[in-house]
């Protein structure tokens, strides 16, 4: 699928607040995808390259943007300014431009683009960094220009989260949410979207069956449920011990030892990232 019709998806969806309806149009997204394309799709459309806990780093400011913008609406910076304040998202600005282009990429050469785009490091990589991304948007229409630099920003806002996407899962195999407990629980025992969507595309819910705990992918925490008073959770629950909650990091310690001895160790915040640095 070419990158710009994924972009007018976005498009719709971000236009839409019934989330039946997103759910519906995500089924149909994911319906058209090769297994691939939904690997990556799903990571994009959250505004990320990859799960929480490799990461995703752009390092890319608002500072590098305006000269970006600047060079491809052929405006100075100043105007820039001006256009952004009004604006006031990078996205919505670069659609105003009227560069000449073909349909553009493939969902999988813009993702790659976009994988190359943050490995640019040291010495120059500023201004390197600002020429590859120019280049890169000029081969795409503006529409599809306006998402890519979201992506980049960290600032998607397409409206919905990963348990909307578990939903259109199940939609996109049974046209209804049946399936959701079973999708969820293999996604809460690896944490990755993009390898749920991947299984699910090229086998169904049987590809699922598979999925295990491993070593080194962290497992999705259990949140709280809140009750409205104390009385309610003993009712619900029923009798219990309750004990002080101390400040402190949730960590989710994995630890792996070699056939040499040697000990590879992960820690993962509450959020999943990686903090074993």
């Amino acid at each position: 699928m070419l990158f710009n019709e994924l972009a007018q998806r976005f498009c719709y969806i971000e236009q839409e607040s019934s989330r039946l309806t997103i759910t519906t149009l995500l089924a149909d997204l994911f319906l058209n995808l090769s297994p691939e394309e939904a690997r990556v799709v799903s990571y994009m459309s959250l505004g990320d390259m990859r799960p929480a806990f490799l990461g995703t780093k752009f390092n890319f400011a608002a500072k590098g943007m305006e000269y970006v913008v600047a060079r491809l609406l052929n405006i100075s910076l100043d105007e820039v300014a001006q256009r952004m304040a009004v604006a006031g998202d990078w996205g919505d600005l670069l659609q105003e431009g009227n560069w000449a282009c073909d349909d553009g990429l493939s969902i999988l050469s813009v993702y790659e683009s976009l994988e190359r785009f943050e490995t640019i490091s040291g010495v120059g990589s500023f201004d390197e960094k600002i020429s590859f991304l120019v280049h890169l948007l000029k081969t795409v229409p503006p529409l599809s220009a306006r998402y890519i630099v979201r992506i980049i920003m960290q600032n998607l806002r397409l409206g919905f989260s990963d348990m909307t996407l578990l939903d259109a899962f199940s939609w996109m195999l049974q046209q209804d949410k049946k399936a959701k407990p079973q999708i969820e629980s293999a996604y809460n025992l690896v944490a990755d979207i993009g390898r749920i969507a991947y299984l699910l595309v090229r086998g169904g819910l049987s590809a699922l069956h598979d999925i295990t705990i491993e070593i080194g992918v962290p497992i999705r925490p259990a949140a709280a449920e809140r009750m409205m008073t104390a009385q309610d959770i003993i009712q619900k629950i029923g009798p219990c011990n309750a004990q002080p909650k101390y400040d402190g990091f949730r960590l989710q310690v994995h630890m792996i030892t070699a056939e040499d001895g040697t000990k590879k160790i992960w820690f993962f915040s509450r959020n999943l990232l990686d903090m074993s640095h």
